[in-house]
């Protein structure tokens, strides 16, 4: 996962990952909703489909609030 600008945690299904972007994250097959957060910037939300083994690539910039 990427944003513009880089340093957003990285929340997956309403739960933190402790991550922040740039980074990959694992998570199970299956529909899950992405929230990207960074002070500052308004959130920006991703549902994605996961598939066992895929990658899914999300890169988005985050707007100023």
């Amino acid at each position: 996962m990427n944003t513009t600008p880089k340093g957003a945690e990285i929340i997956v299904d309403g739960t933190s990952t402790g991550q922040f972007t740039p980074a990959r994250v694992q998570v199970p097959s299956g529909l899950h909703t992405v929230t990207l957060r960074l002070n500052g910037f308004q959130l920006a939300k991703r549902t994605v489909q996961v598939s066992e083994g895929g990658t899914v690539t999300i890169n988005e910039s985050l707007h100023e609030k």
